[in-house]
C-alpha cells in the first residue's frame, strides 16, 4: 500500500501545475506576502513546481514559488528533485504518526534572507501560519552553500508544523506549546528521512539542558523524549501523545500522560543508549553531569531535582576502600537510581561500594514528576590505611579465612586453661588437644561476616590422683553472623546479627558415657570492637566473639 501511495504521489508531483488543485491565494493579493514574514509590496510570484503528499490521515498539495522580480539565485535542479522525493517520503511518515492531518494546501516561498524579518537568520525555513486551509512556509538562504539535504530535513520539520496547525491549532494558541511542537516536528523529520542527521546538535543540547531544566522549559532538544516514545511504542505512540495535548499548565498535562515509572524508564533508557532513531540508528548515551564527586573521606551529596528534569552526578570511588552509602530522602523524595559505569543495572543506591579490586565510577540521577524534590546521599568509608607499617584495612579483610593449626590447638587448650588450675590443686591433671573439624571466618565486601563452626571438636582427658580417668569431647557447629566495618587502622567494629551456634559434650567415665549439649548463649553485647593485623594471605584477629583463643591466626582460602 505504501509503495502504491508513493508512486501516486510522484506521478502527481510531476503533473503540470494547472491540473493540480487550485490554490485560493496569490502573491498579488494585499497582505498575502506578510503571512510569510516578508515586508514587501504585493507582487507576482513564479511557481516552480508542485508535489502531492498522499497519506491515510489526508492529502496535501504543496506548491513551490519565488517572487518573480527576485530570482532564487541558485540552480534549483537538485532542490526540485529532492522536493519531489520528500513529498513521497512524507506520506508513510504521516501514516506512522496517524493522528496528524497534513495541511490541505501548503505554499513554500523561496525568499532572499534580506527580506525575512524578524525571523532568525540561522533558520532555513519557517512555517508562519495558516490562511484558512493553506499553510504558509518561507524558505530562505537558498543562495548560500547550505546543502539541499539540510533544507529537505528542515522542510520536513516545517511541514509537520503545518500538520500541527491543521490538527491541533487550539492547543498551540497560547504560545506554551513549543516544548512539544518543536521537538515532535524534529522527530517527524527524522521519521521522514531516516538515516539523515543522526548527529543532530539537539541531542547534545538535551544532554546539557535537561540537567537543570524540565521538559516544558525546553524546546527542540526534547526530540530525545519523542524518540524514546517511538522506541517503546512506534510512531503511533508519538501520535497518541500529541493527540492528548491541551491548553493549561503544561507540567500538569505532561504529568497526566507520563507516570513516575515511565519517566524513570525513559531516563534509564537514555542513559544506557537504548533509544533509537528511525531506521534503527542508536542515539548516543549522554555524557554531561552536574558535578563529579570523588570520595576520599566521608561526604554528603545533595540530590535536588524538579519535575521532568534529569539532574545527574558522577560518583568516583577511589581504589582500595569499602564505602557505606545511606540515602536520606526528604518528605517528598525523588526516585534516586544509581549504576556503575559500563553496566545497565539501575537500582536505588547500594548499601556498600567495594573498590578493593580497583577504582569504580557510578552515575546517579534523581527523578520526579511532582514539583521540587530532594534527597541526600551520605557516603562514609572505612579507614583503609596502607603502607609499610600498616595493619591492613577493610579490603585486606574481605575474603574467607581458615584457622592455622596453632589456632586450632589454642582453641582446644582454652578449657584446660580454665580448669587445669583447680584440678591441679585437687591433685588431678588435665590435657586437651584438637581432634577434628574447624571453622571458617568470612568477611564479605557488603560489610557482613560469618564465623561458621563446622563440627570443630576438641578432646580433653582428666586423670585423678588415684589413677582414675575421665575423657570428654566437645564439638561446636553453627554460625555467628555479624556486620562489620573498619573504624581505624587495625581496629574494627562488629555488630552481631545471628547466632545458630550449638555445642555438644560426650563424657566418658570408665565404661559410662554421658551426653550433654545445647545452644551457645552467643555474645553478651550487641556489638564490640576487634583488633586485627592483616596481610595478603595472613590474618591475626582478637576481640571478635568466638575467635578469642590462645592463638588467633588465619590463612586466606584460595579463590
Amino acid at each position: 500500500m505504501q509503495m502504491i501511495a508513493a508512486v501516486l504521489a510522484l506521478m502527481l508531483a510531476l503533473l503540470p501545475a494547472g491540473r493540480a488543485q487550485a490554490f485560493v491565494h496569490a502573491c498579488t493579493e494585499p497582505v498575502y506576502l506578510t503571512y510569510f514574514g516578508l515586508t514587501v509590496e504585493p507582487q507576482p510570484c513564479t511557481e516552480l513546481g508542485r508535489a502531492e503528499v498522499v497519506s491515510a490521515p489526508g492529502r496535501s498539495t504543496m506548491r513551490l514559488m519565488h517572487l518573480t522580480g527576485i530570482p532564487p539565485g541558485r540552480d534549483l535542479t537538485g532542490f526540485l528533485a529532492a522536493f519531489e522525493q520528500l513529498s513521497v517520503a512524507l506520506g508513510p511518515a504521516f501514516d506512522g504518526i496517524a493522528t496528524a492531518r497534513p495541511a490541505r494546501h501548503v505554499t513554500l516561498l523561496l525568499a532572499p534572507e534580506a527580506l525575512v524579518d524578524p525571523l532568525d537568520g540561522e533558520i532555513q525555513a519557517a512555517a508562519t501560519g495558516m490562511i484558512g486551509q493553506e499553510c504558509t512556509v518561507v524558505i530562505y538562504k537558498v543562495s548560500t552553500t547550505a546543502r539541499t539535504e539540510d533544507l529537505m530535513f528542515t522542510l520536513a520539520h516545517e511541514l509537520f508544523h503545518c500538520a500541527q496547525y491543521a490538527t491541533w491549532l487550539p492547543q498551540m494558541a497560547d504560545g506554551v506549546d513549543e516544548w512539544w511542537s518543536e521537538s515532535s516536528a524534529e522527530y517527524f523529520a527524522h521519521l521522514a528521512l531516516p538515516g539523515y542527521n543522526t548527529r543532530s546538535g539537539w541531542f547534545g543540547a538535551f544532554d546539557r539542558n535537561a540537567l537543570t531544566q524540565s521538559l516544558p522549559q525546553m524546546s527542540y532538544e526534547n526530540v530525545v523524549f519523542f524518540l524514546w516514545l517511538a522506541t517503546e511504542g512506534g510512531p503511533e505512540a508519538v501520535g497518541s501523545f500529541l493527540g492528548a495535548m491541551r491548553l493549561g499548565d503544561q507540567t500538569a498535562v505532561l504529568r497526566s500522560l507520563v507516570t513516575p515509572e515511565a519517566w524513570t524508564r525513559f531516563i534509564e533508557a537514555w542513559n544506557d543508549g537504548r533509544i533509537q532513531l528511525p531506521g534503527g540508528f542508536p542515539l548516543a548515551a549522554p555524557v554531561a553531569t552536574l558535578t563529579d564527586h570523588r570520595f576520599s573521606g566521608p561526604m554528603t551529596v545533595s540530590l535536588p531535582t524538579q519535575a521532568f528534569a534529569i539532574p545527574r552526578w558522577g560518583l568516583i570511588f577511589p581504589e582500595g576502600k569499602r564505602f557505606s552509602l545511606t540515602l536520606d530522602p526528604a518528605d517528598a523524595p525523588p526516585d534516586v537510581r544509581m549504576r556503575e559505569d559500563g553496566t545497565s543495572g539501575w537500582a536505588p543506591p547500594p548499601a556498600t561500594v567495594n573498590t578493593c579490586d580497583g577504582e569504580k565510577t557510578h552515575l546517579i540521577f534523581a527523578a520526579t514528576t511532582e514539583g521540587n524534590a530532594s534527597a541526600s546521599l551520605d557516603v562514609d568509608t572505612d579507614d583503609d590505611s596502607s603502607g609499610e607499617d600498616s595493619s591492613g584495612g577493610a579490603c585486606c579483610l574481605v575474603g574467607a579465612w581458615s584457622p592455622t593449626q596453632e589456632t586450632l590447638d589454642g582453641f582446644a587448650t582454652t578449657a584446660m586453661q580454665i580448669g587445669a588450675g583447680p584440678l591441679a590443686a585437687a591433685g588431678a591433671g588435665m590435657s586437651c588437644a584438637y581432634a577434628s573439624g574447624g571453622w571458617v571466618l568470612t568477611f564479605d565486601e557488603a560489610g557482613t561476616g560469618t564465623l561458621d563452626y563446622q563440627a570443630n571438636t576438641s578432646t580433653c582427658s582428666v586423670s585423678g590422683a588415684g589413677g582414675g580417668t575421665m575423657r570428654f569431647e566437645e564439638s561446636r557447629s553453627g554460625v555467628i553472623g555479624f556486620d562489620w566495618q573498619v573504624v581505624a587502622e587495625g581496629a574494627g567494629m562488629a555488630t552481631y546479627t545471628e547466632n545458630t551456634l550449638a555445642w555438644s559434650i560426650e563424657i566418658h567415665i570408665g565404661p559410662m558415657v554421658q551426653n550433654q549439649g545445647g545452644p551457645d548463649a552467643g555474645p553478651s553485647i550487641r556489638s564490640n570492637g576487634f583488633a586485627f593485623t592483616c596481610e595478603a594471605d595472613s590474618l591475626a584477629i582478637r576481640g571478635l566473639y568466638g575467635v578469642s583463643t590462645a592463638e588467633a591466626t588465619y590463612l586466606r582460602f584460595a579463590d
